[in-house]
């Protein structure tokens, strides 16, 4: 089973210096472990955005395949 998550990064960039985004992360999780097998960081910068996110994508059963796409839909680029 995939299991998505928001995960809070604390980045660094030139033009703006420190600043606090959310990385989306796929997880495959087994009975006995989880794998972390894709991040996309720097997605979101509020924090309920990447929790409805990451919940509609568990819902949805979103395949990690997918993710790239509907990470552009969702954000309009």
């Amino acid at each position: 089973m995939i299991e998505y998550r928001s995960v809070q990064e604390h980045l660094h960039s030139p033009d703006l210096g420190n600043y606090c985004a959310y990385g989306i992360y796929a997880y495959q999780v087994e009975p006995s472990s989880s794998k972390n097998i894709l991040a996309i960081h720097d997605v979101f910068l509020n924090a309920a955005d990447a929790i409805s996110f990451v919940h509609r994508c568990n819902q949805l059963e979103l395949s990690p395949v997918s993710l790239y796409d509907v990470i552009q839909d969702t954000l309009g680029i």
